[in-house]
């Protein structure tokens, strides 16, 4: 069986003030029963940065996503989740919803507690450390690519 993980770059939102999302507990490693990421209720926009909050250590990323077995959640086929994360001033996860399940819960709750594990360098907006939501598609696929 052949798997394939991939994430593209982090695409930045900014939150409307009214904009109220739980925030979620961290956890050291994803767990089999990862808890679900809330469904996002509240409407996101682009944001505009001077830089765009990065992954501190991609790495990290890419060994989370292997180390996963996301392969048991589903049997065979593509699926795609988007997650929508609020990334504080100080570059830590604050909270992390779902934009758009892949149709499996169990990965999706996977994907969810993958990125509330990671760092990112802040955004910057007029020089200074600046929170933001960003979106963050994960496709996965088990079989032919």
């Amino acid at each position: 069986m052949r798997r394939h993980t991939s994430w593209h770059s982090w695409h930045v939102l900014a939150a409307s003030a009214a904009i109220a999302v739980p925030i979620a507990a961290c956890t050291q490693n994803p767990r089999p029963n990862a808890p679900p990421a809330p469904v996002c209720t509240s409407p996101v926009t682009v944001g505009k940065w001077d830089t765009e909050p990065r992954l501190a250590n991609p790495d990290d990323l890419r060994r989370l996503l292997e180390d996963a077995r996301l392969e048991r959640f589903i049997s065979d086929g593509a699926h795609r989740t988007t997650l929508l994360v609020w990334v504080t001033e100080e570059g830590s996860v604050g909270s992390v919803c779902l934009g758009q399940s892949s149709g499996s819960p169990q990965l999706d709750a996977e994907f969810a507690a993958i990125a509330r594990v990671q760092e990112f360098e802040p955004g910057i907006k007029a020089g200074k450390s600046a929170a933001g939501w960003i979106s963050q598609p994960f496709n996965f696929s088990v079989g032919a690519p």
